[in-house]
């Protein structure tokens, strides 16, 4: 099942979520009633009420069992709460017979725990997806309601663009900036150019904006990360440590299908709003990224003693493939400059680079934090 979109426009992702919220069907079930079988789990007892948007539509929800196709993040989840090594759970998955569902079966009967299990299915069908296995303490803030909160907070900031929408299976990202506000760092980008078009036109410019990110399915909390654009090669400058994070951590809920109420929707994104609005207001701010600059050229401007040795320790550091390192050095080559940020560029140049937009974002996010703790990949390896 593709949920995904990639850079997208935000009409495309607000359609995809509107989807996604008629197929969503929310379980809280104890692990004694769940049954892994052929690679897929059947989850027994469910008493479903009547989903508000279903009946809105005047829709009836069958009350079966469920039987779920798992995404392989479900499995992953599986694996680390049933506590069976992830390498270990992924081989017997491949073999034939019940070796692994023996064995989940066996810990998910004497765990003694309720799980909420998030899945998609269609009205009319007991079949659905599983996308995520998480405690029954995780509180939903759910990504249509984020976005939509978002949007409603940024009509205040008439200047904002949306730069591209993604939607993973784990995440998703929606990037804005705002072109007017503009900052200089010319010791920050000296020598510097787009390392594919040899582009140095842009100056020394970086451009204010910042990412929204949420999670449904437990890989990361809500946040808003500020995240400037270098101009010269659309680089970006993703500051982690400062980021307004929320995350999906709540009481403990009864068993049996969720019906969410607009009360409890409300009341999780209250806070929400007002914190995106004061995050918005500072990291649009050139105030703030006059900051950021002042924070990171000291180090980031360091020239390396073995420059691409250092590219290389870097890009096994982030797991990079022999492929993806190759074309780091070649970025770094071409990017001109033989300091800590010119391995940061040819990371980050990557990130944008890429199909997948988990790897993107966790990219841009590692680049950055590598800057203050570069001397120990500037080594040569004996």
């Amino acid at each position: 099942m593709d949920n995904t979109i990639r850079n997208s426009k935000i009409d495309d992702l607000v359609h995809a979520l509107q989807e996604q919220k008629l197929k969503k069907y929310d379980v809280i079930t104890p692990g004694k009633d769940i049954v892994m079988m052929d690679g897929k789990f059947i989850i027994d007892g469910i008493e479903a009420e009547p989903n508000k948007l279903f009946a809105d539509l005047q829709i009836d929800v069958p009350a079966e069992s469920l039987i779920l196709t798992p995404s392989e993040y479900f499995h992953g989840q599986m694996a680390e709460k049933m506590q069976i090594p992830k390498n270990y759970y992924d081989k017997c998955l491949i073999q034939k017979g019940n070796l692994l569902s023996d064995q989940v079966n066996y810990w998910l009967k004497n765990s003694g725990k309720n799980y909420m299990i998030r899945s998609f299915k269609d009205v009319d069908s007991p079949n659905g997806y599983a996308r995520a296995f998480l405690s029954d303490r995780f509180k939903t803030i759910d990504n249509f309601d984020i976005l939509i909160t978002a949007l409603d907070e940024i009509k205040n900031f008439p200047n904002i663009q949306i730069e591209a929408c993604d939607l993973s299976e784990t995440k998703m990202y929606v990037r804005f900036f705002d072109p007017t506000i503009e900052v200089s760092a010319p010791e920050l980008l000296k020598n510097y150019r787009n390392p594919q078009t040899g582009n140095t036109d842009s100056g020394n410019t970086i451009i204010s904006g910042f990412t929204l990110t949420n999670s449904e399915v437990g890989a990361g909390g809500f946040s808003i990360s500020p995240r400037g654009i270098i101009l010269a090669c659309s680089n970006g400058m993703t500051q982690k440590q400062d980021q307004l994070r929320r995350v999906h951590l709540g009481e403990k809920q009864d068993t049996g299908f969720i019906q969410w109420s607009d009360e409890t929707d409300i009341q999780n994104l209250r806070l929400i709003q007002s914190q995106t609005k004061d995050a918005i207001r500072t990291f649009l701010s050139p105030e703030y990224w006059n900051k950021v600059i002042d924070r990171i050229t000291e180090k980031a401007v360091l020239p390396l003693d073995h420059p691409l040795e250092c590219t290389k320790n870097v890009c096994k550091s982030l797991s990079l493939s022999d492929k993806q390192t190759e074309n780091v050095l070649n970025y770094f080559m071409d990017g001109g400059q033989r300091n800590r940020f010119g391995v940061v560029q040819a990371v980050t140049f990557l990130a944008h680079e890429t199909e997948n937009s988990d790897l993107q974002y966790s990219l841009e996010e590692q680049a950055m934090e590598l800057i203050p703790v570069m001397d120990k990949y500037d080594i040569v390896n004996k």
